[in-house]
């Protein structure tokens, strides 16, 4: 099923504080990332550290996800207390309806409402709980994850395009930051009768700019619709963080000790996007 016995014993716990009875032979595997993964049962989530290193940045981004209150859309509350076993930490949440939006399409109208609600949290600076920016590529170092560690791994005709890319993003003008996901995009956010019912993995939400989150939804949902989900927005800004994207893949692969079958198949699959500018 999955190994470990300390993972069996705190997702045990977690699921039996949640109230939940479902035999552990019965849950599903849903989702398996680098020291973590998430667990389900017909009316669970759990996710789970397997190490020590990974259980504090799932309570903090717990802690925030609780934190976030009358949204129109459900987001994954806990539904019991933080379960722990050995180096495992388990976290029961609900487990959300929907099904992920079909790519290259979208009604504008719901994204620009999904956008206004996320943008309208009201988090200030002081939170303990938002993530660090640019935490998917490095966070305050972020720069130099790319040039150092991600530009050498591309084949070389690639590399002038992704110094491109970086001295774009590096030479943004500041803007006023707002509450925002992250990585507002694909099966992240769930759907259900023509409106969007879920958001999950909040791991990154932090202040940002807003222009980020228009970013990700325009990268899976089609860059056709992005005028109509923000009109009035700032030329080119958005499309910076779209060039971005796909170095902040490998930047994460790289950062997270991904394998090297793995890393081979991001580099392949990331390689034509560096070859054009329109993704989508």
């Amino acid at each position: 099923m999955w190994d470990g016995s300390d993972v069996r014993s705190a997702v045990r716990r977690a699921l039996e504080g949640a109230g939940d009875r479902t035999p552990l032979r019965d849950v599903e595997v849903c989702e398996v990332g680098t020291g973590s993964l998430v667990l389900l049962t017909p009316r669970t989530a759990v996710r789970v550290a397997r190490d020590r290193q990974r259980g504090p940045e799932i309570e903090r981004a717990q802690r925030l996800v609780d934190s976030l209150l009358d949204l129109p859309f459900a987001v994954p509350h806990s539904t019991g207390p933080t379960a722990t076993a050995g180096g495992a930490t388990a976290i029961p949440t609900m487990r959300l309806s929907g099904e992920p939006h079909p790519p290259r399409s979208g009604d504008p109208g719901p994204l620009r409402e999904l956008l206004d609600a996320v943008h309208g949290v009201e988090l200030g600076p002081s939170c303990p709980d938002l993530a660090q920016r640019h935490a998917f590529m490095g966070g305050d170092g972020w720069e130099r994850v790319l040039r150092d560690r991600v530009v050498p791994l591309l084949q070389e005709d690639l590399r002038g395009e992704a110094r491109a890319r970086i001295d774009a993003y590096a030479s943004l003008a500041p803007v006023d930051l707002c509450f925002g996901h992250g990585d507002l995009a694909g099966t992240n956010v769930l759907w259900s009768g023509g409106a969007v019912s879920g958001v999950l993995d909040w791991d990154l939400a932090t202040l940002e700019d807003p222009e980020e989150d228009l970013a990700s939804l325009a990268w899976w949902h089609g860059w056709n619709v992005i005028d109509a989900i923000a009109p009035g927005r700032t030329p080119g800004r958005a499309e910076t963080y779209r060039d971005l994207f796909p170095l902040q893949m490998i930047a994460f692969h790289v950062l997270h000790d991904g394998d090297e079958a793995g890393l081979a198949r991001l580099l392949e699959r990331t390689a034509p996007l560096l070859q054009q500018r329109t993704v989508c």
